[in-house]
């Protein structure tokens, strides 16, 4: 009994070990990074990512860039 119990047990192991998907994207300024260089990124509460670099500020949803500059406000020190 406790043999079946521990087959069972590690083939449900293995399940979510090989059903974990890794995604890697590199993104760049050509899909809408306000520069390249990122100094700081951070996940808000909303899943939103903001990336700080050394031309201003984007902030990414997964799939479009919304950026902030001194264009648009974005203070400079």
């Amino acid at each position: 009994m406790n043999k079946t119990i521990i087959i069972i047990l590690s083939f449900l192991n293995s399940l979510t070990t090989f059903g974990q998907i890794k995604i890697h994207k590199q993104i760049t300024t050509k899909d809408g990074l306000v520069q390249g260089q990122a100094m700081v990124i951070r996940e808000d509460s909303s899943g939103y990512l903001w990336i700080g670099t050394y031309g201003g500020v984007s902030r990414w949803d997964g799939k479009n860039f919304m950026n902030l500059t001194t264009l648009n406000g974005l203070t400079a020190s």
